[in-house]
């Protein structure tokens, strides 16, 4: 956006120091407690996930919203695919045990809306399986923060520590 922002000025020949100040870092209108309970969402979704537990899953997110993966290894360019959640949950019904970890997940907050980045491990049925970074979009929904969407980065190598 902010590029966007940059070339409409240019276009018009405003100058872009005329930008305003809050478009390069935006404003934090969030607290402590805003942050522990996106990560405790998150959190939530993963034991939800490990327990194979569709009505906890469906509860964490927004039902439109995406689960995005993105192969990063391999020949050739990058592989994504996605799913809305009930589609989410069809897949991994069914599949193998999993459990998943972030490390040092950053979290930005404005107002209603928040995103959380950091590197994850991948563990299924007890043995390491993938690594990579997920983004999730959140959004705070009556009192609650929700899971829009998430996408993730999904490889086998270059994971950090192994």
């Amino acid at each position: 956006m902010k590029l966007a922002l940059i070339a409409l000025l240019l276009a018009t020949g405003a100058p872009v120091a005329a930008m305003p100040e809050h478009a390069t870092t935006p404003p934090q209108h969030s607290s402590a407690s805003d942050e522990a309970s996106i990560l405790a969402a998150i959190n939530a979704f993963f034991a939800a996930v490990e327990a194979k537990d569709q009505t906890r899953i469906l509860a964490a997110v927004v039902s439109d919203g995406l689960a995005t993966s993105v192969r990063v290894d391999g020949e050739g360019q990058p592989r994504s695919r996605n799913w809305h959640w009930n589609r989410y949950w069809e897949n991994i019904a069914h599949q193998a045990r999993f459990r998943e970890r972030m490390k040092d997940p950053q979290v930005l907050i404005e107002r209603d809306i928040a995103m959380v980045w950091g590197r994850y491990e991948l563990q299924i049925d007890g043995a390491f399986s993938q690594c990579g970074v997920n983004h999730f979009d959140m959004v705070r929904s009556g009192g609650r923060w929700l899971i829009y969407n998430l996408t993730w980065t999904a490889q086998k190598v270059g994971c950090p520590g192994r």
